[in-house]
């Protein structure tokens, strides 16, 4: 059996670039861990408590026309969690707020809400 020795040079020295790449990348990584650590107490990345968005306060109004917003969006074929998510709730929240307001469970093409 015949082994081409160019192409296993050249492969040969393709791995040794790749090593060196990725010493300088695991080297530069752990420089940037221990200045995080050093900097800010952590290198696991958080968003201060300070600057996370404030939980809005809803009116029971702007609750009800989510609602219909979520019900429009599962009349159209999407799924219930695809539906909170694009009107930026919670799943949780849209289910809380129907049993709140004492609307039955959703029913596709239903009537919807009546006020």
């Amino acid at each position: 059996m015949h082994i081409n020795d160019e192409l296993f040079f050249n492969d040969r020295s393709q791995q040794g670039k790749f090593l060196d790449w990725a010493h300088e990348r695991i080297k530069k990584e752990i420089e940037d861990i221990e200045y995080m650590e050093e900097e800010y107490g952590t290198a696991e990345w958080t968003i201060p408590t300070d600057e996370r968005r404030p939980s809005p306060r809803l009116t029971d109004e702007q609750k009800l026309k989510i609602i219909e917003q979520v019900d429009g969006l599962r009349d159209d074929g999407y799924t219930y969690r695809l539906a909170c998510e694009c009107c930026d709730i919670a799943h949780s929240s849209y289910t809380k707020w129907r049993k709140k307001f004492g609307l039955p469970e959703y029913k596709q093409g239903g009537a919807g809400i009546s006020t």
